[in-house]
């Protein structure tokens, strides 16, 4: 529904939080966002905690307020090398030849986006350019805890940003850990196998301090 889109990243971050609390009223919470989608958790986390919740893991996987274009993209990831930083917000249409092209790329991928339609490939880069957009006009409140994050060492170019950016918009500690991959390839196994240990130890020594507390207010 490409007419029916947030306006703002907080917008989209209160309407993604009532979906979430139909299925969990209360926190404390665990959010994970990559890119685009880890600006859009750390709103989620400080609207969520201007309501008295509580987020006790927040992990967000390469990502920096503004979500600068400076991401090198190879030829499975042409999807979003079609968007044009010279012309924000122009989106090639279904029937032509950049959409042709790209859809013959990802037809010879074994991906989840390799089964899109033209009309779908339109939606999807729609909603990228869209989200470029808004991201540009956002600015994030203070989260009050630790950050946990993951960055992305290969194909970075010398102007790149460091976790340390998001040290003013948070209270606690960004703790970061380096991944040997790229930024689009941070959902794929060998990325995942790099980050999941990490995340099981946190969420561990998270569960063990809830259960300590627990049996501290039950004395």
């Amino acid at each position: 529904h490409p007419d029916d889109m947030p306006a703002t990243v907080r917008e989209m971050a209160t309407a993604y939080i009532e979906e979430i609390r139909r299925i969990q009223p209360e926190g404390p919470y665990h959010f994970l966002g990559w890119s685009f989608g880890g600006v859009a958790a750390f709103e989620m986390a400080t609207q969520l905690q201007s309501e008295g919740e509580t987020t006790a893991l927040l992990t967000m996987l390469d990502c920096y307020p503004g979500v600068p274009d400076h991401y090198r993209v190879d030829e499975q990831n042409m999807v979003a090398a079609l968007l044009d930083p010279e012309r924000p917000g122009v989106v090639p249409q279904a029937g032509s030849k950049e959409i042709t092209d790209v859809l013959e790329v990802l037809k010879q991928d074994t991906g989840a986006l390799a089964s899109l339609t033209e009309d779908q490939l339109v939606a999807l880069l729609t909603a990228m350019s869209h989200n470029r957009h808004i991201v540009k006009d956002h600015e994030p409140e203070k989260f009050l805890g630790d950050v946990l994050f993951f960055l992305a060492t290969e194909g970075r170019n010398d102007c790149a940003p460091m976790p340390d950016v998001w040290e003013q918009y948070v209270s606690g500690r960004v703790a970061w850990h380096c991944v040997k991959t790229t930024h689009t390839a941070m959902n794929q196994p060998e990325s995942l196998a790099q980050m999941g240990p990490v995340l099981a130890e946190a969420l561990a020594e998270i569960t063990a301090a809830q259960r300590s507390l627990k049996q501290g207010n039950a004395r």
